[in-house]
């Protein structure tokens, strides 16, 4: 997944998901990591590749804030 086409994909996030954007690009990079430019496959390790993940929603979810809509 082209990181570039997924920030096209992203841009197209309603007002309510805006939060979510950060989110959605650390969980792209963790399931197509790229190093020098050249995709180098997602973990085999269940263990790690869990571990990234999970790290990464409990981030987001401590630093969410709600935002009040007009």
């Amino acid at each position: 997944m082209d990181k570039e086409v997924f920030k096209e994909i992203v841009a197209e996030f309603s007002a309510e998901f805006q939060s979510l954007k950060e989110l959605a690009e650390e969980i792209r990079d963790i399931l197509f990591p790229y190093r020098e430019g050249l995709f180098t496959g997602t973990y085999r390790d269940p263990e790690r590749l869990y571990k990234l993940m999970i790290d990464t929603f409990e981030r987001a979810i401590a630093s969410y804030r709600v935002v009040e809509s007009e």
